[in-house]
């Protein structure tokens, strides 16, 4: 390809709205384009590093899945038979639309709902199976806040697939070698990577692992141990809680704590330590599939007070005990609990709760006086509203002995009690937040160490979730009617060459491997204007294109320089220099990652960037 008849055009200074150094250099490289909002036009550059991203991603998944292609418009009653209509409308990631007759679709975030009814007409018996497909695609959703170029945005491109099994455990084999596939992928591009445990969100499913490159701009953050043996992203990682000591409170009692709201002030009046004090959350969630079949479940949450709730955790504990979707879930926000002139039936928004209490004098009560007996009675009766608390415990929080907390009287806490003695225990679940440097569950020697990484990749295990909704059985080797096992299979194509763009780069611009560089080698023509050197240019560029060796020629009429400055820009592994030295039969080799330049004969160039292609080194 020659510069002079590209679509090719750079940028000196920097966009104002790139977030990251990643999105700097592909806009200003000449690889992306912004047209709107979460909106961009993927120029020939970029067009090309994806196609060589894309070819990766079928050597390693060709032997073991099939290439489809699913409709990117999709029906929305395959998404009300799975549940999902209703939650992703809620959480605002569909793009929904009607066609003229009125008919409901949806613009694909992902696919699970119509690969599964795909594998509900093609699957008919145990014989018919495992079957594993994938495709490589757009997908769309509407990002409230999209950012950081095509890290976060609305239209992109992904690679997903879906398999499906006649039992867990055929599911469990295939997801591990999807996995190694993954980490092969990765590990030929040649950025620092991570796999953790992961939080399934609104997919689902009972087990899940992210494919993180590590990068400070990553908007996630992991915990892993030095050992090697434990990574999870911070939304699902586990740790072992620091023990807080024996409590200094020998027998229950109330005791007045005027103004102390908070579990600090709590714990400075009564002279205790934080992690002896158990707090009280409020939560509401709103299940069901419609406006008309809402349901609005009060939640009461009990915590140690030295230890932060971990919202995904929550979620996922009570979409896990309530009847239907889970649509919903949110704090009270302060206000709607410390604001004492709020009405009757104010308190939560309005939602649920009266806002007067068996000891109060009516109004709001201040929420860092909540316990944990707060009785269902404050719930309002009303249509819609469960009458009585989900109650939820952290397995550290339900471990305390001697613990004070609060006693649904504004300025009264209580102090020495015990679960089962003073106060019902709730349902235990894994509710709080694991921080670093605390100890790993798998070794108390070995503690959690923080970093970021941008998720690049996900897989997942389903189970029956979208089979058993849609109707998608098979029939067994016994005869019976059996629901299919489902997997599910992302990675982020168009996410993954950003990443890479923001870990693979310098001062002077990007920095790609030849894996996935798109092309191999810039061929800088000092002079068009020299017939020396246009002549031993072409010459050079007709035996490196002959030689499969992708040769991009800037043969633009502009100052060296400037070709120089594009060349370091762009960040294509090599450059090699046609200038002054082409009376003498030489040109200048060039690795783009650490600058040094050799001198090389012209008509040894093609061996000499095959040798360096073979042995596999990142230029520098």
């Amino acid at each position: 390809m020659r510069l002079s008849q590209s679509l090719f055009k750079t940028r000196r200074e920097v966009p104002a709205d790139a977030e990251t150094r990643g999105t700097q250099l592909l806009i200003r490289a000449g690889y992306l384009h912004k047209v709107g909002s979460g909106l961009y036009a993927r120029l020939p550059l970029l067009t090309r590093t994806l196609h060589k991203l894309g070819a990766l991603i079928r050597k390693e998944l060709d032997p073991v899945a099939q290439e489809v292609s699913l409709p990117a418009l999709q029906p929305a009653a395959l998404w009300r038979q799975s549940g999902r209509w209703d939650a992703y409308r809620a959480e605002g990631l569909m793009f929904a639309v009607q066609d003229r007759a009125g008919r409901e679709l949806a613009l694909a975030p992902t696919h699970e709902e119509v690969a599964a009814a795909l594998a509900r007409e093609v699957v008919g018996s145990y014989r018919d199976l495992p079957l594993s497909v994938y495709q490589i695609g757009p997908k769309f959703r509407d990002e409230l806040r999209p950012r950081a170029g095509l890290l976060r945005t609305r239209e992109f491109m992904m690679k997903d697939g879906y398999s499906f099994h006649a039992d867990a455990a055929d599911l469990r084999r295939h997801f591990g070698t999807v996995s190694d596939a993954y980490g092969r992928i990765l590990t030929r591009l040649g950025a620092p990577w991570q796999r953790v445990e992961a939080d399934s969100g609104s997919i689902g499913g009972a087990g899940s692992r992210e494919f993180m490159i590590l990068s400070d701009v990553g908007e996630d953050e992991l915990l892993r141990t030095p050992d090697g043996r434990y990574a999870a992203n911070a939304e699902q990682a586990v740790s072992r809680a620091e023990r807080v000591g024996a409590s200094p409170f020998a027998a229950f009692a109330r005791v007045h704590t005027p103004g102390a709201s908070s579990v600090e002030a709590v714990a400075a009046a009564l002279g205790c330590a934080a992690g002896h004090v158990v707090k009280t959350l409020l939560y509401t969630a709103r299940v069901g599939g419609g406006p008309e079949s809402e349901q609005v479940w009060p939640v009461l949450v009990c915590l140690r007070g030295d230890h932060s709730l971990n919202p995904v955790k929550l979620r996922n504990a009570v979409a896990a005990r309530v009847d239907g979707p889970l649509l919903s879930l949110e704090a009270a926000a302060p206000g709607d609990w410390t604001e004492g002139d709020r009405t009757e039936g104010d308190w939560a928004e309005g939602d649920w709760a009266e806002g007067r209490y068996p000891e109060g004098e009516g109004g709001t009560l201040p929420l860092g006086f909540v316990g944990p007996d707060l009785p269902d009675t404050v719930v309002a009766r009303r249509a819609g509203v469960r009458p009585e608390f989900l109650r939820l415990c952290d397995v550290a929080a339900a471990g305390a002995r001697g613990f004070v907390a609060g006693a649904n009287e504004a300025g009264w806490h209580v102090a020495g009690a015990d679960w089962d003695v003073t106060h019902t225990r709730p349902e235990v679940a894994e509710l709080r937040q694991a921080r670093a440097g605390e100890a790993s569950v798998h070794d108390l020697s070995q503690r959690l160490e923080s970093a970021r990484g941008i998720e690049v990749g996900h897989v997942f295990q389903l189970g029956t979730r979208y089979t058993a909704a849609l109707g998608a059985t098979f029939t067994a080797a016994d005869g019976r009617e059996q629901p299919l096992h489902m997997g599910c299979y992302g990675i982020g194509v168009t996410r993954l060459a950003q990443a890479l763009a923001e870990v693979w780069a310098d001062d002077r611009g990007l920095v790609w491997p030849a894996v996935l560089a798109p092309h191999t080698v810039m061929l800088t023509v000092v002079d068009p204007g020299d017939p020396a050197q246009r002549e031993a240019a072409e010459s050079l560029y007709a035996a490196l294109r002959a030689a499969g060796l992708d040769p991009l020629l800037d043969d633009r009429d502009v100052r060296p320089g400037v070709k120089f400055a594009d060349a370091d820009l762009v960040g294509l592994p090599w450059r090699v220099t046609v200038g002054r030295h082409a009376v003498q039969g030489e040109a200048e080799l060039t690795g783009r990652r650490s600058g040094e330049t050799q001198r090389v004969r012209l008509a040894e160039v093609v061996n000499e960037l095959r040798a360096r292609l073979a042995a596999g080194l990142i230029p520098g």
